[in-house]
């Protein structure tokens, strides 16, 4: 019995060892590139740990189930262990694809004695770095010995950290990749900042330079990410590092301040401007509270309101298509595009998805399409402006015929009526005559009797005067409205002699018309200048 106990013993201490084994990464004549998967792993919950102190406790480590490290805790002192074979005395490099972490320390250790260490981040001055490159990349000593090398990384945020052991061939030609992805980008980018500028200069609409501005800021904080910013923007003014809050929500920031201007929320739809009113007080709030110190909690809260931002610009986008602004449609496939590439870098972080080249610049592909589209956005938005400007034209023109038509048949009526109170002058004259004849027959008094008879026929009607308003508000739209709602005094009576004088008729013209006479007509200006005050 005491003998199959020790047999399983031994099984099962065999068993550890071999768990707990990790297979040496042997480095050839060829190669070039050496991704490290299923690493060693042993978390420091309080980030005293030392090199000595985890050299000595190699049953601590546990080994990692990705093949890429992934670290999900806001707040993480976490090593990283792996055996490095190099018997063909290489120059090799050790490089972090995470460029924005606060810290990561590098040692090498043999037999309990530590060979070399190296340290950066974000937290060492970029003057410091022995390879002054934008990512985190260390030179590693060269020997054939076999030695193990140990990571400590301070991680406040989650991401993954694909680690890779690169030769001196691999590591130029990973420098020339690089480059040649961010030359293509950055270049996109400018170009389109150099069309847009030229736009706004030549148009002085402001909506292009809020984009210009929202494109800058957007390739600061993609250079931020890849390390570009520290290495060119700001080497010497490391405390910039300690806001990324603020350097990821300036883009926004100017998308809102954009957005506002190419929808036209303000006279669109004053509720849903107020809302994006309230998500820009609520990044500054967010930038505010990272210069109090709270500089992770802050991005949070950032990144978070970025988000949120984002999706309300698809339901405006949404919202406004089906309302017929259709430099919208656009404008939706580009913030689409950026959401979507969006989504892929944050999941690639987590883990969800596979770390590769197309992942890991997802943002600068969706920036990209995104800036691109929102040029097409920024052009249809030109085109739709100049089809609504011929439409007014085009209604203007119709207007304008209608109003000299209305003024033509206005005139032509009163023409007709000035020419029938005429007659009806006339033929009063006419029975004046007829009445002043003492020995007139009868048939001469039946006869004045049916030319009064006429005369009150002929006389201007209360109908006449419906008609001639009628032509009058079509060919002087609100006039009589606007001179009644300024002067609640006026009569009917007055507003007829008001169109009458906006019509240019003297006072005997008006005479005929109103069935009075001239000093009638005369009589009621002037009581009609004391009630307008002229």
């Amino acid at each position: 019995m005491p003998v199959k106990k020790v047999l399983l013993g031994c099984f099962w201490l065999i068993f550890a060892v071999k768990a707990l084994a990790q297979d040496t990464l042997r480095i050839n004549s060829s190669g070039r590139f050496w991704p490290l998967h299923r690493m060693l792993l042993l978390t420091d919950d309080s980030g005293s740990l030392t090199i000595q102190d985890v050299a000595v406790r190699p049953q601590k480590f546990k080994p990692i189930n990705q093949d890429v490290p992934v670290f999900a805790d806001k707040e993480t002192f976490a090593w990283l262990k792996f055996e490095l074979s190099n018997p063909f005395v290489r120059q090799l490099y050790l490089e972090i694809k995470n460029p924005t972490i606060d810290s990561v320390m590098v040692y090498g250790v043999k037999a309990g004695k530590v060979l070399f260490s190296r340290y950066g981040g974000d937290k060492v001055p970029f003057a410091h770095r022995e390879v002054k490159a934008p990512g985190l990349i260390f030179k590693l000593p060269v020997s054939p010995e076999n030695y193990t090398a140990y990571i400590r990384l301070h991680i406040k945020l989650p991401r993954q950290f694909p680690v890779t052991v690169i030769s001196a061939e691999g590591y130029m030609e990973h420098e020339s990749r690089n480059f040649l992805i961010n030359g293509l980008f950055f270049g996109v980018v400018a170009a389109i900042v150099i069309y847009n500028l030229f736009l706004w200069f030549i148009l002085r609409d402001r909506s292009y330079l809020y984009y210009v501005l929202y494109l800058v800021f957007s390739g600061i904080t993609l250079m931020h990410f890849d390390g570009l910013a520290y290495a060119y923007l700001w080497p010497d003014h490391m405390s910039v590092n300690d806001h990324p809050a603020i350097i990821s929500s300036l883009p926004i920031l100017f998308a809102i301040v954009f957005v506002t201007a190419f929808l036209n929320m303000r006279q669109q739809d004053k509720k849903l401007f107020r809302l994006l009113q309230i998500l820009f007080a609520a990044l500054i709030g967010g930038c505010l509270v990272s210069l109090t110190g709270y500089k992770y909690a802050a991005l949070s809260i950032s990144q978070g309101i970025v988000f949120i931002t984002c999706i309300y610009f698809l339901y405006l986008g949404i919202r406004l298509l089906r309302q017929g602004f259709k430099p919208a449609r656009f404008f939706l496939a580009a913030w689409s595009m950026l959401i979507i590439s969006v989504l892929v870098f944050l999941a690639k972080d987590m883990a969800w998805i596979p770390y590769n080249s197309f992942t890991a610049h997802s943002l600068k592909f969706g920036i990209t399409g995104e800036a691109l589209l929102m040029a097409f956005a920024l052009a249809d938005k030109i085109r739709y402006y100049k089809w609504l400007s011929k439409q007014a034209e085009a209604e203007k023109e119709t207007l304008a015929r209608q109003l000299e038509y209305a003024r033509l048949e206005l005139e032509m009526f009163t023409r007709q009526l000035i020419e029938k109170n005429e007659l009806v002058e006339q033929v009063r004259a006419e029975t004046e005559k007829w009445k002043g004849v003492a020995e007139s027959a009868q048939t001469e008094q039946q006869k004045a009797y049916y030319l009064n008879k006429l005369m009150e026929a002929v006389i201007l009607t209360e109908k006449d005067w419906l008609e001639f308003r009628k032509l009058f508000n079509n060919a002087y739209p609100g006039y009589l409205e606007n001179l009644r709602h300024q002067f609640p005094q006026l009569t009917d009576y007055d507003l007829r002699l008001l169109s009458l004088l906006k019509l240019g008729m003297t006072n005997q013209e008006m005479a005929a018309m109103l069935g009075v006479t001239s000093e009638a007509v005369r009589k009621a200006r002037q009581r009609l200048r004391k009630k307008v005050n002229l």
